[in-house]
């Protein structure tokens, strides 16, 4: 009798311990199916930031050359070496005035120069912003994609002001 005493004594003593790892084993399980993956995002390197800002500025000039009816407004990006330097950097230029760079090269060539041929003034690049203006609010898209262009930029500039201790430019 006093084993069996004994017995029941240990086997209810046990029962609370056993509830509570199966409850937590159904707890575990729970979080288990709710948790399907885990992403840890790490910090991204300037070079990758940059390449964002390029890839979204790259979209913003499709759009835009798309939307675009004047094909000397059209935006081109190329990587150019300036004179007494060895790093190309990318320029991005409406056509009009790659054009006119062109013809004022090959006009120096050939030993003319026209002075004041160059459609770079404030009328032309007034006219361009007006016409990505125009088109942002006539095509959500490009709209989207100048804002997101923007917001890339931002993040960029704040992430390297922060790894060089400048202060940010806007």
């Amino acid at each position: 009798m006093r084993i069996l005493l004994t017995l029941l004594l240990v086997t209810a003593a046990l029962m609370p311990v056993r509830g509570f790892a199966q409850e937590a084993d159904a707890q575990s399980a729970e979080l288990d199916a709710a948790i399907d993956e885990i992403t840890v995002v790490g910090e991204q390197s300037l070079g990758v930031m940059r390449a964002k800002v390029t890839l979204a500025e790259d979209q913003v000039y499709a759009l835009f050359n798309d939307l675009n009816e004047d094909d000397g407004y059209d935006i081109i990006c190329k990587k150019e070496t300036r004179i007494g330097s060895q790093i190309p950097k990318r320029v991005c230029l409406a056509r009009m005035y790659r054009d006119a760079l062109s013809q004022a090269t090959e006009d120096e060539e050939l030993g003319s120069l026209t002075i004041g041929k160059m459609p770079r003034g404030v009328k032309h690049q007034t006219i361009l912003r007006e016409k990505m203006r125009a088109l942002a609010i006539e095509h959500p898209e490009l709209l989207a994609a100048l804002k997101k262009r923007h917001a890339l930029e931002q993040e960029f500039k704040r992430a390297r002001a922060s790894a060089y201790g400048e202060r940010e430019s806007q």
